[in-house]
């Protein structure tokens, strides 16, 4: 007797006449129906069984379809992709299926990677074969699917039933097309004979054993040979996957990696909504997006919506993502810009926003996340005149307008980002390797995104995100790093005899240079054999760092040409200013005497003259 009860995640049970008749029922959660037999008596007793499967990744398809919308042709179906484009075969082939259902694991993604899949055929075995049981087979498909062993058949009479597999069966289909191929089974009995091997049902197995010898005579074949096919499809016949459950697993997966590959922005937008609250996906899908040059942008409160959304060819970050703010601070502000405009400076938004929602530590989290960086101040700037703009905003317009924010120094690279990451899970602004890229030039250290191939030396630059120590069979420590750079993540394996030389600098937030070995076990990772603080980047105050400013068809007339002059020699300085004409096309970088500096200021004197969105400071 069953010593308690409990219930199916996804169970039905089908009768075409009223359960009581065959079974006891009682109720359950919510009151729902519950057989008092459990799976195996309900299917002795005739009954049919069957687990209907609800899959998130449904809603992920339908939203990722929502927003790809207007890129798609006329009268697009999903469902009638064809099912051999190269792309989409060639990103399963790449192991880029980040956020594609059923191929996102590390392991999965090594053998895409190892199989080389040039068919849904393919994708699909992959799908079948990474498994707990019949992923005893992947080596030896992968193997014979690249020629380098031979794909053996028990018997020529099976070649079309399992040369597709080459010789290996895969699905339990393939055991019941056996059976009646080679032994003369109905479909009826061969689904028996599927179900005692896969549950290792001795008896009915020694049952089917003799029919199945019997039924392989009668068809002409020998006894002994008969005897080594039967034992042959009881081997693998254990690990066997369900092919109809595979191939439609990996439709679904096809169908999101050709959205990923052919509409990548609608792709990432959908799916980063589907990972709201988990900051580890957030940031992997955000490096990913960016890998394909998919601008990824900060919240803003004037550009930003709730949630993910698709902002002139850019990924925008929604409000809602800001740890810190509640819903019913963004559902006040979505409502009065809705209402009445943008928001024009630093005062206008705090002055527009209920009384009740001024509360300093919410809008200190909007600092730090970026979402008033469009204002023309940095953000030490901001996070100092806040409690003085909210006192001010209480007394009324006119000592609101009055009151000044005062010029202080940007808050540091380091500290920024820290605060930045903390408040919306990932770094948009900036990485704190961003100093370094003279320094991996002259070092020629390799990128993370470059790493493709096992048994590479290679010297990588990283920031820990985590450290994870564990004790050998020997009872030494060692460790697993997490490291990332611009480009993104990787996992560092330090060894015993290096862990004990380097235990007090593996610290979340420092930067390491670290030499070593590549590998490919489960997942590109690396073997540290030197691990060393990275010293301090020496940037020139002018490295890489350019004003862009852009003349549109409304801002492009003398006047405004002198006036823009004018403000270029107020804030003269070391940092080149390149000037785009939107009416010629043309660009060009101004002379040495019109440079500027990166005092705050010049966003603010400029935006009036030249538009807000038409200047760019790159740092």
């Amino acid at each position: 007797m069953p010593r308690n009860v409990s219930t199916h995640a996804a169970g039905i049970v089908l009768s075409e006449s009223p359960l009581i008749q065959t079974l006891p029922v009682q109720k359950g959660s919510e009151d729902k129906l519950l057989t008092q037999f459990e799976k195996d008596t309900v299917e002795n007793l005739g009954l049919l069984k069957i687990d209907l499967l609800g899959l998130r990744n449904l809603t992920l398809l339908s939203q990722a379809l929502y927003y790809a919308k207007p890129y798609l042709p006329d009268h697009f179906d999903i469902s009638t992709i064809p099912l051999d484009d190269p792309q989409t075969l060639a990103l399963f082939a790449k192991g880029d299926t980040d956020g594609v259902f059923q191929f996102e694991s590390a392991g999965i993604k090594n053998v895409l990677r190892r199989l080389q899949p040039t068919t849904f055929e393919l994708v699909a075995a992959v799908n079948a074969l990474y498994r707990p049981g019949p992923m005893q087979n992947i080596n030896h498909f992968v193997a014979r699917r690249h020629g380098k062993e031979p794909a053996s058949l028990p018997d020529a009479s099976l070649k079309t039933i399992l040369a597709p597999t080459f010789g290996i069966i895969v699905y339990q289909e393939q055991v019941m097309r056996v059976a009646e191929t080679y032994a003369g089974f109905t479909l009826g009995e061969a689904d028996i004979l599927r179900s005692a091997m896969s549950k290792k049902n001795v008896q009915k197995m020694s049952e089917m054993h003799d029919k199945f010898i019997q039924g392989a005579i009668a068809k002409g074949h020998e006894h002994q040979q008969a005897d080594k096919i039967f034992n042959y499809i009881d081997e693998f016949a254990n690990y066997g996957f369900n092919r109809s459950h595979a191939v439609a697993y990996s439709k679904m997966a096809y169908q999101l990696a050709y959205l990923k590959v052919n509409y990548p922005i609608a792709f990432f937008v959908a799916l980063l909504n589907a990972n709201l609250g988990n900051q580890d996906k957030v940031r992997l899908y955000v490096t990913a997006a960016k890998l394909r040059h998919i601008e990824v942008k900060a919240p803003d409160v004037n550009q930003s919506e709730r949630f993910w959304t698709i902002n002139q060819e850019s990924l925008q970050m929604g409000l809602n993502n800001i740890r810190g703010v509640r819903t019913d601070f963004v559902t006040a502000v979505l409502a009065e810009r809705q209402e009445n405009g943008a928001f024009h400076s630093i005062q206008s938004f705090i002055r527009r926003i209920p009384e009740k929602l001024r509360k300093q530590e919410v809008l200190e989290q909007l600092a730090y996340a970026g979402a008033l960086d469009h204002f023309g101040y940095n953000r030490a700037e901001i996070l100092r005149a806040l409690p003085d703009l909210i006192d001010a905003a209480n007394f009324g317009d006119l000592i609101l307008n009055e009151t000044k924010i005062a010029q202080v120094e940007e808050l540091a690279l380091t500290e920024r980002l820290n605060k930045e990451k903390e408040v919306i899970g990932v770094n948009l602004s900036g990485h704190p390797l961003d100093d370094y890229g003279t320094f991996i030039s002259e070092h020629q250290l390799t990128q993370i995104a470059d790493i493709k191939e096992a048994d590479q030396k290679i010297g990588v630059l990283g920031l820990i995100d985590g450290v994870r120590t564990i004790r050998t069979k020997k009872g030494d420590l060692m460790a697993f790093v997490n490291i990332s750079d611009t480009s993104g993540s990787l996992s560092v394996t330090v060894f015993p005899n290096l862990y004990q030389k380097v235990q007090d600098i593996l610290k979340v937030g420092q930067i390491i240079l670290i030499s070593g070995k590549t590998e490919t076990t489960r997942q590109v990772s690396l073997i540290a054999q030197q691990l060393n603080l990275a010293p301090k980047p020496t940037v020139s105050k002018t490295s890489s760092r350019t004003w862009f400013l852009q003349f549109d068809a409304q801002h492009d007339n003398d006047d405004n040409k002198r006036r823009v002059s004018d403000v270029l020699k107020k804030h003269h300085g070391p940092i080149p200013v390149v000037v785009h004409w939107q009416n010629t096309g043309k660009s060009s970088q101004l002379e040495q005497k019109y440079w500027l500096s990166d005092e705050t200021g010049i966003i603010r004197d400029l935006a009036p003259l030249l538009g807000a969105d038409n200047i760019i400071f790159r740092r």
